[in-house]
């Protein structure tokens, strides 16, 4: 029997090195559009771009805001179009749903989306070989901001 190991783990993008003094700032965007005018004011005033990983959930619901985050000059990823729990659905949900929000991205913004972000960070082989047959990259977080757990 074949015995896997952790180094036949794959893993998603987490950093990338670089002799430069540089970060990413990325953001899910799943919810609601209550802080983006805050976001997006403290990004321009520090004259820094981020990448907004957006549900077409989110999208179908805040196209204006859309607009806004891509007229300030930011990249948009594809975020799942449900926001589903990816370890708890098949590979053909998975790709449907990531299909989904990519189509709404694209019509947005007439640019087929390249990076993914994973609902809940959420992955395993199977799903990162099949979002990379769709022509994705996915990006993991380094450094979780917290936001999201009630104070």
């Amino acid at each position: 029997a074949l015995i896997a190991s952790a180094k036949d783990r794959m893993l998603p993008v987490y950093s990338v090195e670089t002799s430069e003094k540089k970060i990413a700032l990325t953001f899910d965007v799943a919810w609601e559009a209550s802080d983006l005018e805050a976001i997006l004011s403290v990004l321009k005033g520090n004259q820094a771009k981020g990448t907004f990983f957006t549900t077409g959930d989110w999208v179908d619901r805040h196209p204006e805001e859309l607009k806004t985050i891509l007229a300030a000059g930011h990249e948009v990823g594809n975020h799942s179009d449900q926001h589903p729990h990816v370890a708890k659905i098949d590979l053909e949900s998975l790709q449907k749903d990531t299909a989904a929000c990519g189509e709404k991205l694209k019509a947005a913004t007439g640019e087929t989306p390249v990076l993914y972000r994973a609902p809940y960070g959420e992955y395993d082989n199977e799903m990162l070989t099949a979002l990379k047959e769709m022509g994705y990259t996915v990006v993991q977080w380094d450094v979780d901001s917290r936001d999201w757990q009630t104070a």
